[in-house]
C-alpha cells in the first residue's frame, strides 16, 4: 500500500472555512493515475474536512479503469496533508463502488459521522479489487456544512 494525493493536496491547497452557519463549502479535486499505475491497497488523499464541518453530499465521477477495479470513498486516517504512508482510508461515503468504466457516483451511505474539531481530517479513497492504469482521472467533490449547534 502506498499514500497517493491529489494535484490540490500536492499544491497545499489550504483548508477552506465555511464563513456562516448556512455557508456550504465544496471541496473538489482530481487524481490523475501516474505512469506505472496504481495498486490495490494504495489510498489516495482527495483533500480536508473544513473545522467544525459536516458533509452533505459527495460525488465522484471517473474514467474507465481496469476490469473488476472498485474504490472506497471516506476518512483518511492521519493528519490532512501528512506523507505518512501508513494511513488508511474507510468507507464513510461509498463502500465498493466499480471505478472500472466511466461512471458517477454519488453518496451510498446515510451519514451521520460527527464534524471534525480541527483542520487535520482528510479524504479520499481507497483503490481494491485491481488496481488503476496510468492516466485514469478521478475527480470528487465532498459538499460540507457548518453543523449547527447540537449535531455533532
Amino acid at each position: 500500500m502506498a499514500l497517493k494525493q491529489s494535484k490540490q493536496v500536492l499544491a497545499r491547497m489550504p483548508v477552506p472555512s465555511a464563513l456562516d452557519a448556512v455557508s456550504l463549502v465544496a471541496i473538489v479535486a482530481e487524481y490523475v493515475v501516474p505512469v506505472g499505475g496504481a495498486a490495490i491497497g494504495d489510498v489516495v488523499e482527495m483533500g480536508p474536512v473544513p473545522q467544525g464541518c459536516v458533509p452533505i453530499d459527495f460525488i465522484a465521477h471517473n474514467s474507465a479503469g481496469n476490469a473488476s477495479s472498485t474504490a472506497a470513498f471516506g476518512y483518511l486516517s492521519g493528519s490532512y496533508g501528512s506523507a505518512d504512508g501508513a494511513r488508511t482510508c474507510g468507507n464513510e461515503f461509498v463502500s465498493a463502488t466499480s471505478i472500472a468504466a466511466a461512471a458517477l457516483t454519488r453518496l451510498a451511505k446515510p451519514l451521520t459521522a460527527a464534524a471534525q474539531t480541527d483542520d487535520t481530517k482528510g479524504w479520499g479513497f481507497v483503490i481494491a479489487g485491481a488496481g488503476m492504469p496510468a492516466g485514469q482521472i478521478v475527480r470528487a467533490t465532498l459538499l460540507v456544512a457548518p453543523a449547527p449547534i447540537g449535531i455533532a
